[in-house]
């Protein structure tokens, strides 16, 4: 057998595989942004990826040609946001926001940012935290939000009697966000784990969840129409299945705090400090940590124009998922899997050799060590919920993986 140092070690230095239900085996690679400066933000224009961040730095990463443009405005305020906004039906533009209210339009042929403005501006010493597009139905008109500090929103809804709609929710922290539901509908989030909704812009909001977790709530994301996700401090999951107006605390062992998800190719993506990338392939009910090729904090998930998935953060990282192939440490085709369920847990093991196996808790406590026969399988009890580490071992086969179980 082996030793449970070594085992330990391996599981803290990341093994080069994911624990996944599926034959095929990710993991998140470093793409190269020729910058380190702190990424905030990003979105997809064209066959480009627009990233945002520290130091007015933006970066225009072109996926198909796999090149990647920076360049720094003059002004070196931090750009914080950085967002595709409808004011027509068949029209966007293109919008970054830094952190002194200023907006500067994407140029997306000559790769730079230019100086803009858009109906309504965030007020001198606001302190934006964003901008959002809120034009859900698409419709001929200007949409959009800034969340504010002092549990402020300053809201744009054009053509209207007055659009310019400041809105102010009774709690003194920062609104940190805000998603769109329905055709008109809007949800905010923000600190000491708030939640807020209104059925209109033009209509007061509406406390629909509180005194559950007092952490900051970072990230709203959209499942479905009527499906919502919010994550935050302190590993903090929040689930919605009708448009917001109800709320459950989700279990997932982690006390990351989490900065940004996504729904995508079926599963919820999860990313936070420390370079955590947080997996589930049904629905929330398990969880595993991805192999990740960063520790530094990852701020946001996007969905790239050539079918990728990526990830940016601070440090210039940009992380791109990237499916595993070839033989990997003397591995075919065949390799051994981890199945779980609420009551075992079941490695599989299609090689033609004897397979060693020991499962931990993420204190290094050894809770079950055996061996699997040439195509055979063990069966283990399922524990209670937690993160926990699995090591097998063969002949020309090594994988050190981390998986999660929620209640």
């Amino acid at each position: 057998m082996f030793s449970l140092k070594s085992l330990f070690l391996a599981s803290l230095l990341a093994s080069a595989f994911i624990l996944n239900s599926h034959a095929q085996t990710y993991q998140w690679i470093l793409v190269n942004t020729n910058t380190s400066h702190n990424l905030k933000d990003g979105t997809v224009i064209g066959k480009s990826l627009i990233l945002v961040g520290d130091s007015a730095k933006y970066v225009f990463r072109n996926t198909i040609q796999s090149v990647s443009v920076t360049g720094q405005l003059q002004s070196r305020a931090n750009l914080i946001s950085v967002v595709k906004i409808r004011y027509k039906t068949d029209s966007m533009v293109y919008c970054a926001l830094a952190n002194n209210g200023q907006i500067y339009r994407v140029d997306t042929s000559n790769q730079v940012f230019l100086p803009d403005s858009l109906p309504v501006m965030p007020p001198a010493g606001s302190m934006p935290s964003k901008l959002v597009d809120l034009n859900l139905s698409g419709v001929d008109n200007w949409r959009f939000g800034y969340p504010l500090d002092s549990g402020k929103i300053l809201a744009c809804k054009q053509p209207y009697s007055n659009p310019r709609l400041e809105i102010s929710l009774p709690f003194h922290g920062v609104v940190t966000d805000l998603q769109t539901y329905n055709t008109w509908g809007v949800l905010a989030i923000g600190d000491s784990g708030r939640i807020w909704r209104t059925e209109g812009l033009d209509n007061d909001f509406s406390p629909v969840f509180s005194n559950m977790v007092s952490q900051r709530l970072n990230s709203i994301f959209k499942q479905t129409s009527s499906l919502f996700w919010v994550v935050g401090n302190g590993g903090t999951l929040l689930k919605s299945t009708n448009s917001g107006q109800n709320w459950t605390l989700e279990t997932i062992p982690s006390q990351e705090d989490f900065c940004s998800g996504i729904f995508q190719e079926g599963k919820i993506f999860l990313c936070g400090n420390n370079g955590n990338i947080m997996m589930s392939d049904d629905g929330g009910l398990n969880w595993v940590q991805e192999t990740v090729a960063t520790s530094e904090k990852l701020n946001k998930f996007l969905a790239g124009p050539d079918g990728k998935m990526y990830c940016l953060g601070d440090g210039g990282v940009l992380l791109m998922r990237s499916v595993v192939t070839g033989i990997q440490n003397g591995l075919s085709s065949k390799k051994p899997l981890l199945k779980r369920s609420s009551k075992a847990w079941t490695i599989s093991n299609p090689m033609e050799i004897g397979l060693d196996y020991q499962i931990l808790d993420v204190s290094g406590r050894l809770l079950f060590e055996g061996n699997v026969s040439p195509s055979g399988e063990a069966v283990i009890p399922a524990k209670q919920a937690g993160l926990y580490l699995v090591r097998m071992v063969a002949n020309g086969y090594s994988e050190s993986l981390k998986f999660s179980v929620a209640d």
